[in-house]
Order: structure tokens, then C-alpha cells, then sequence
């Protein structure tokens, strides 16, 4: 390989973020997760299993029909699968929704989904960042 192509090369490789990073990016808590599964590689393994999760686009689709029972029963499932994940503010937002939804309180819910679809757009974009597509 010549030098130049070396050099171009080196220039297309970027360093990949690393999974305290992501967390920083997502607004999670590593040390948490780490806790939790003990290393970066069972992390990264379901991580990978959560960003596939259809909980989230099952939340949007069912709030959009103002399904109240789905809504909820997504919204808990978020709450609790983004905070096994250490997705701190991401469980935190759907835990709100969620507490909204139980309430039966719609008109709260509705004001609460945009906070919950940032959060995960949040995570959404340091996965991509971080550990590819999504």
C-alpha cells in the first residue's frame, strides 16, 4: 500500500466513542449498568437488543391512535427496559408518561410524550454515534 493511500486511509477512520461516552451522550449512568451486568461487552450486547426494543415506536403509534391501554402498557415497558439499561433520563421520562397514563390523566400525557421522545432521539443519536446503526 503506497503512502498516500495509507495516509487517506487514516483519515476516513475516526475512533469510536467509547461506552462511557455513549452514556454521557445519552443521558445514562454507565457505572450503573456496569454494576448491573458487569462488562462493556454484555452492555454493548443489550444495548443492541434494547435499540431494536419496538416498546418506543409502539408508544408513539399508540399515543398518535389515543390508545390509553397500549400507551401504557408501552411507556412501562420503556420505563423499565431503558432503566435496566442505565438509560437514566430516558427511563425517568417514560416513567412520567407512564405515571401520567395510569392516572388516566391523557391531556398530561400528551404534554409529557415530547420529553420522552427527546430522551430517546438523545439515545437514538449516541448510538449512532457510538455503536452504529440504529
Amino acid at each position: 500500500m503506497s503512502q498516500q493511500q495509507s495516509g487517506a486511509s487514516a483519515c476516513r477512520e475516526t475512533p469510536q466513542p467509547s461506552l462511557e461516552e455513549f452514556y454521557q451522550a445519552a443521558g445514562g449512568s454507565y457505572e450503573e449498568v456496569l454494576g448491573r451486568l458487569r462488562s462493556p461487552d454484555r452492555i454493548l450486547r443489550f444495548l443492541k437488543l434494547f435499540a431494536k426494543d419496538p416498546s418506543f415506536a409502539t408508544l408513539e403509534e399508540s399515543m398518535a391512535a389515543q390508545d390509553e391501554e397500549t400507551a401504557f402498557r408501552a411507556s412501562h415497558t420503556l420505563k423499565g427496559s431503558a432503566g435496566n439499561m442505565g438509560l437514566t433520563q430516558l427511563a425517568q421520562s417514560a416513567s412520567d408518561l407512564c405515571e401520567a397514563l395510569r392516572a388516566h390523566q391523557w391531556d398530561e400525557a400528551c404534554a409529557l410524550l415530547p420529553d420522552t421522545q427527546e430522551a430517546y432521539r438523545r439515545f437514538g443519536d449516541a448510538f449512532r454515534q457510538s455503536i452504529g446503526e440504529f
